[in-house]
């Protein structure tokens, strides 16, 4: 009976072991894949921080010709016309400056 018992307990302990290796490799597998999308998402960042300077250039002169367009479509229409036309400008920047908000420093 108590050989028997270590006999189980030895069983128990090996396939314990197994399960631990086993997770292991998992985790392993895990990290790997992390790291090669953290590699693609570094890749895009360091692109956007050349196109820094551009970005911001090109993103203030399309600002302009859209405000230069929005003013000669909105002259014929009303108070809701232009409010409803600005609407999506303004989802955009908001929707821009929560994501902003919510990536970790």
């Amino acid at each position: 009976m108590f050989g028997q018992q270590i006999t189980e307990l030895e069983l128990r302990k090996k396939a314990l072991l197994l399960e631990s290796s086993q997770n292991r490799l998992r985790l392993h597998a895990e990290f790997q894949h992390l790291r090669s999308s953290m590699s693609f998402v570094e890749s895009l960042t360091g692109a956007v921080g050349k196109l820094g300077p551009w970005a911001l250039t090109l993103g203030a002169v399309a600002g302009l010709a859209g405000a230069a367009g929005l003013r000669s479509s909105l002259r014929s229409t009303g108070i809701l016309g232009k409010a409803l036309a600005l609407a999506p400008v303004a989802i955009r920047l908001w929707r821009a400056f929560k994501t902003r908000s919510a990536e970790p420093e």
